[in-house]
């Protein structure tokens, strides 16, 4: 879930002209490790691997897709509340994933562009997305 909201968030900060600079993704991390951590990366590293799954070596794109998170609602409704234009980036990015026609291996789960997030994994091994499960037939009713 993680890579593929990754993915639609970069295309969401290209679309809509996002930028985020390496200094700034180096910024919000120093300063979560100052402001929380006490200076500590070893804590702050251990914290993000426990409390929210992203491993050291995927802090940075953490960061940066945090920041794009941030940008990505005044980008999509200039001038709105903050509700608004939260409720808008969500709506935004589920019309974006869909549009790049997000798909999950089966195992995982499925995509839900209303989540922008895996739903559950599906109990029908021919899954096809979009599709409505078959019918399961009933049983014939027996004349005995």
């Amino acid at each position: 879930g993680a890579e593929i909201r990754h993915r639609v968030l970069e295309a969401a900060a290209l679309e809509k002209g996002i930028v985020v600079t390496p200094g700034q993704v180096d910024e919000v991390i120093a300063s979560s490790i100052d402001g929380q951590f006490e200076g500590s990366r070893e804590r702050f590293d251990l914290a993000f691997a426990t409390q929210e799954f992203v491993p050291a070596s995927a802090v940075v794109q953490f960061a940066r897709d945090f920041l794009i998170r941030q940008a990505l609602p005044a980008r999509v409704l200039p001038g709105g509340t903050e509700e608004a234009q939260g409720e808008a980036a969500s709506a935004y990015l589920g019309e974006l994933s869909s549009k790049l026609d997000v798909r999950v291996a089966a195992r995982y789960g499925t995509w839900d562009p209303s989540l922008n997030g895996l739903g559950p994994v599906p109990d029908d091994l021919s899954f096809v997305p979009g599709a409505k499960p078959a019918a399961t037939p009933s049983p014939a009713p027996s004349s005995s």
